[in-house]
């Protein structure tokens, strides 16, 4: 597992965030048009990276899973998951053992231990005792341009009666479909067909358009329809000392491009043939 004592590749994947359906990502404030606005900055429209980094490890958390990969669940108690993002007693029963044998729990042991004891999403996308290999910038609408926004009403619905619970009536504010919002993804230091694999997975799925099974929601009110969006891919720029374009040609301005969808999906097809598994066009 690579760490981060030294920088040994850097991708920079950019494109547009293509909304298929309306959207609501919530500020936590709200004013006299409705109870709860979308998020802003100095006035702007925006999407928040970790709202989007987030969607996009629990979509690859869910894929994995079903696929028997090693994934940790971070609400799963079960006995065989031993990730210790979601098991801290792990490193904290390893220091204690460590220390009783006269050893030091230095930051070395520290990273021997999580290397064996860190599941494959947790060292891509972080956890607890790891920093994530990948990170998402805040997604601005392109072109400045200022989308089109709308108010939706909703509301509480009684179970036992099924119809409309007194006093529930809320409004929400939503940035309409077709808005497109810049998209920039930074992955360092990723190792292997298995990380590689997992963080490809997570693009595949947003980049997957309706007709193709794709289904990657983003915000509030997923399950009332709002949120759908796809990924249009359009770049793909790196460095990688693996690889002839290494940090001595980015260091001098320049930066090597790569074919978007089609490294995505070789990246898939190599995680998936793992477990003689396939991926088609």
């Amino acid at each position: 597992m690579k760490t981060f004592e030294t920088l040994e590749s850097r991708y920079i994947f950019t494109g547009a965030l293509v909304l298929k359906e309306a959207m609501h990502v919530g500020s936590g404030e709200g004013d006299e048009r409705a109870d709860s606005l979308f998020t802003r900055s100095n006035g702007k429209f925006y999407i928040p990276g970790s709202s989007l980094r987030g969607a996009l490890r629990s979509a690859v958390e869910r894929i994995a899973c079903a696929l028997g990969k090693n994934t940790c669940l971070l609400f799963d108690g079960s006995s065989s998951n031993t990730c210790v993002t979601s098991k801290p007693e792990l490193i904290k029963n390893e220091k204690e053992t460590v220390e009783k044998g006269g050893g030091k729990w230095d930051e070395k042991k520290a990273c021997d231990f999580l290397q064996g004891n860190l599941c494959d999403t947790c060292k891509v996308f972080g956890s607890t005792h790891f920093a994530s290999k990948v990170k998402i910038t805040d997604l601005y609408p392109k072109k400045n341009s200022v989308p089109k926004d709308a108010v939706r009403c909703g509301v509480g619905i009684d179970r036992d009666t099924e119809t409309a619970s007194e006093g529930a009536l809320f409004e929400i504010e939503v940035v309409e479909k077709d808005c497109q919002f810049d998209f920039e993804l930074i992955a360092e230091n990723l190792d292997g067909k298995e990380e590689w694999g997992l963080l490809c997975l997570g693009l595949w799925e947003m980049m997957r358009k309706k007709e193709e099974g794709g289904a990657f929601y983003i915000g509030a009110k997923s399950a009332a329809g709002l949120g759908r969006c796809e990924l249009n891919l359009q770049k793909i720029e790196y460095f990688d000392n693996a690889k002839p374009w290494g940090l001595r040609e980015y260091l001098q301005g320049e930066l090597k491009c790569e074919s978007d969808k089609d490294f995505v999906k070789k990246k898939v097809k190599e995680y998936l043939e793992l477990s003689g598994g396939v991926i088609h066009a």
